[in-house]
């Protein structure tokens, strides 16, 4: 009975010290853990935060340094506005129909575009409304009843370049560019002027054309 007791006792007493023991035992163990334990979602959050302010920054930068930018920088004119305030363009065509044309000023009828309204299409007249330079180009086609055909440009009353077309059996096409400065109220047109004794030009309306534009 004795030996019994004093088994029992330091059983007892062993029982103790490790109840005593193990609350130290956990909290070390928990701690150890939290401090091994990697959280990648609060990683990603602090990387986003450091990715943002480096972003904010940047920005800021960018916009100090557009600013120095804009006091140093002598902003130009807008060359649309000054294109538009002077531009003169226009296209027409003599018509739908041919018809024969045996002298005197061609008359092209349809116009695809006149942007400044210089042209004139019952007249045939392009009026300069300010000073520059102009291109001006005409184009024509002939059936075979034209076996001669001259078509010339004219600037007021001097000829400045022509056409000719000769066509024995079937069709005939020509045309001619030039580049003239004109001066306000002055005028540009298309005549008829062949010197042949069969000189009437028998003009395909739609393929006879006559254009321009400013350019300076």
């Amino acid at each position: 009975m004795a030996i019994f007791a004093f088994v029992l006792s330091v059983v007892m007493l062993v029982s103790t010290g490790l109840a005593a023991v193990s609350p130290t035992i956990d909290e070390k163990l928990q701690t150890a853990m939290t401090e091994v334990i990697v959280n990648p979602e609060k990683e990603y959050e602090c990387l986003l935060f450091r990715l943002e302010d480096k972003l904010d920054r940047m920005k800021e930068k960018m916009a100090e340094m557009e600013r120095e930018l804009k006091k140093k920088i002598t902003p130009l004119p807008n060359p649309t506005q000054a294109v538009n305030a002077s531009q003169y363009a226009f296209s027409a065509y003599l018509s739908d129909k041919n018809a024969l044309h045996t002298s005197g000023s061609l008359k092209y009828t349809k116009t695809i575009s006149n942007v400044g309204g210089a042209y004139n299409e019952y007249t045939g007249v392009f009026t300069s409304a300010v000073d520059g330079v102009y291109v001006f180009h005409f184009h024509s086609s002939v059936y075979a009843y034209a076996k001669h055909c001259v078509l010339t440009l004219f600037h007021e009353n001097n000829n400045v370049t022509s056409t000719y077309g000769y066509d024995g059996n079937g069709f005939a096409s020509f045309s001619n560019t030039a580049v003239i400065e004109l001066k306000n109220t002055e005028v540009v047109h298309v005549a008829v002027t062949s010197p042949f004794t069969k000189s009437s030009c028998y003009l395909r309306g739609r393929f006879t054309t006559f254009s321009g534009f400013k350019i300076a």
